[in-house]
This record gives structure tokens, sequence and C-alpha cells, in this order.
């Protein structure tokens, strides 16, 4: 898919996965396991990714108030529903950030793979 079979740089192939999936950061400890982290605004829309991409954990919550990555693009969108409650304003941004294990899983290729395929189900519905 995409040809990332033929990719062999690790550094690369982490590129071109990010490339895709853009509004998503990803982060990478020494040792943890797989999870997601969103607004809880989002979550029932994206329970369907963290099961496609295998997260053991998912922390649902409201901005923690340190301006993180997804919530850079999600809380906007939460700061107009609150303001405007009475007017329909959807979430029109779906962020998370997904920690893809340690770095050792994440340096291998067939991982990074595996990865981009569960969850590139989930992005082209």
């Amino acid at each position: 898919m995409y040809g990332l079979d033929r990719v062999r740089s690790p550094l690369r192939l982490r590129y071109l996965i990010s490339r895709l999936l853009r509004n998503f950061l990803f982060n990478c400890c020494l040792e943890a396991p797989l999870y997601l982290y969103t607004h809880d605004r989002l979550w029932p829309e994206l329970a369907d990714l963290a099961a496609s991409i295998g997260s053991v954990a998912n922390i649902v919550a409201p901005s923690s108030g340190l301006n993180c990555f997804d919530e850079t693009y999600s809380n906007p969108w939460a700061a107009l529903q609150d303001q405007f409650s009475e007017f329909s304003i959807p979430m029109a941004c779906h962020s998370a950030t997904i920690e893809l294990r340690g770095l050792y899983d994440v340096l291998s290729s067939t991982y990074l793979s595996a990865f981009l395929i569960s969850s590139s189900r989930f992005l082209m519905r």
C-alpha cells in the first residue's frame, strides 16, 4: 500500500506516514503501550480509530490547558460550541495524539507498515 513495503529507511517511512495522517500527532517513548488521547467531544467518532490501531488505552478528556497538538485543532471547535450553544456546530476537525509504543517498535518497518494499513482503513471510510 502506497509503496511502503519498498521503503527501507525507518525515518522515511515515518515521514510518509505522517504525511498521510496530517492531523494526528505520533509520539514515541522508549517503552510504552500503544494508546490514543483526544478531546472528549471527539470520542464516539475516534473510537473506531482506536480499535483499528489496536490502542490498549484511550485518554478522553476536555482541554488539558497545555495546548497539546491535538487540542490545538479541536479546542477552537469546542469553544465555538460553548459560545454559540444555540447553533449546531460540529467538531469539524478530528485530531488525536497517538503513542506509537516503544522506540524499538517504531523503528521496525514491519510495525510501521502494519500500523499504516490498520489506520488507513479508518481514514479511508
